[in-house]
């Protein structure tokens, strides 16, 4: 009986202590929740306060930029410095709505003359009337408050007759300002808009990563304006054949179809970083769109113009092929480009560069194959001077070029 007590005492002195210790270690919590809860306020209200902080001098310097935007209807809003990317669910939605006002439908139709007949079936030669045969569609956007529309020359190209709606339906005629069938953009003028019209803003693509999301919008096959989504799958691309000659261009997975040409690639603050221009047929979710770099060279140049202006070298060119090396004997290891043919009065001819000469550097840069010469020709303007080193029958030879303006002859009239 003692030993049933004795042990009896034992256990609840144990649990008293373990109650005690259970106690003991609650508080330590509470104490350690409430102090950290204290704490992780005071960051939230830094945090808070910094971001209304950075809010307000946004609002300033959006104001300042406004102001400045606002001096001139025809003045192209074009952002050098792209803003961060928002962030919420409603992002794709807000960038649409941004710069869907200022995306429309184009029309194009060509003319033609309608005769009547008397009785005997003869037509009257000066009975006539002029109607219009639709021709296409397509999309633009308008970058200038008194209605300078962006779009692709395309689809535009031999149009006799433009119509463009806007998303609210008003309809306009409109006409070239002009027209660049090597980079295939086109400017049209809406004729007597009522009031300033809604306008989107150019920003730079050389900030876009491959990854980010994109937005393609336009008219695909004339179902209304439409917006898809998608990524920025590539930059740089190129579209070369017989009919094409397209560099530097954005590619997307983004649904383009046909109508799609001439509407913008926006980012996600429905900035204006491309204009779709094209997709592969034969493959699913390739596309491409002329970035804004080339879109504001081009732009400037038609407004000012009325055609753009491009300095050329004068000279057809191919790679060095092995039969090529073996009939000139030049040696496997030299990298360059092979002159076939010098255009006569041309730049290149004026320098004294002539048929079989080896193109190996332009300006210190070597020339590996023939669109890196093609690329930096491009880059230079009209009356820039060209450093070329070339081989002539084994022997080194450096040539001072004056570039000058590329004839409208090599420009295809179409696309």
């Amino acid at each position: 009986m003692l030993k049933k007590i004795t042990r009896s005492r034992g256990n609840s002195a144990i649990s008293l202590m373990s109650g005690i210790a259970g106690v003991f270690v609650g508080a330590l919590l509470v104490l350690s929740i409430l102090y950290y809860s204290g704490a992780l306020n005071h960051k939230a209200t830094d945090i808070s306060s910094a971001q209304t902080t950075v809010e307000q001098r946004d609002d300033s310097k959006n104001t300042d930029t406004e102001d400045k935007e606002k001096a001139k209807d025809s003045t192209i809003k074009y952002n050098s410095s792209p803003s961060p990317m928002p962030v919420g669910s409603n992002i794709v939605a807000d960038a649409v709505a941004k710069v869907a006002p200022a995306v429309v439908n184009i029309d194009t139709a060509t003319l033609a003359k309608t005769y009547s007949t008397d009785i005997f079936g003869f037509s009257d030669p000066f009975d006539y009337q002029i109607q219009e045969i639709p021709r296409g569609m397509g999309t633009g956007v308008i970058i200038s408050k008194d209605g300078i529309v962006l779009t692709n020359n395309h689809v535009v190209n031999k149009a006799q007759s433009i119509r463009v709606t806007l998303s609210d339906k008003t309809k306009y005629k409109a006409v070239p300002i002009g027209t660049d069938p090597i980079s295939d953009l086109a400017i049209l003028k809406i004729e007597d808009p009522k009031g300033d019209l809604p306008t989107a803003t150019l920003t730079s693509s050389e900030n876009m990563r491959i990854g980010d999301w994109v937005i393609a919008l336009g008219n695909p096959l004339g179902v209304g304006q439409t917006a898809t989504i998608g990524v920025l799958s590539a930059k740089n691309r190129s579209l070369i054949d017989s009919n094409i000659d397209l560099r530097n261009l954005l590619q997307t997975d983004a649904a383009i179809n046909p109508g799609n040409s001439g509407g913008p690639l926006v980012n996600m603050n429905g900035e204006v970083i491309g204009i779709n221009t094209a997709i592969i047929r034969s493959a699913q979710g390739i596309g491409f769109a002329i970035p804004s770099e080339t879109i504001r060279t081009v732009v400037d140049d038609l407004r000012a113009n009325g055609h753009v202006t491009r300095p050329y070298l004068g000279i057809q060119m191919s790679e060095l092929s092995p039969n090529a090396r073996a009939y000139l004997g030049i040696d496997k290891n030299v990298q360059g480009i092979i002159v076939g043919r010098v255009e006569a009065n041309s730049p290149a001819s004026k320098a004294g560069i002539k048929n079989s000469d080896i193109i190996v550097a332009i300006d210190g840069k070597e020339t590996k194959d023939v669109r890196e010469i093609q690329s930096i020709i491009r880059s230079k303007k009209v009356g820039d001077k060209v450093n070329i080193k070339l081989l002539r029958n084994e022997e080194t030879k450096e040539i001072l070029v004056t570039l000058e303006e590329m004839p409208s002859r090599f420009i295809r009239s179409q696309r």
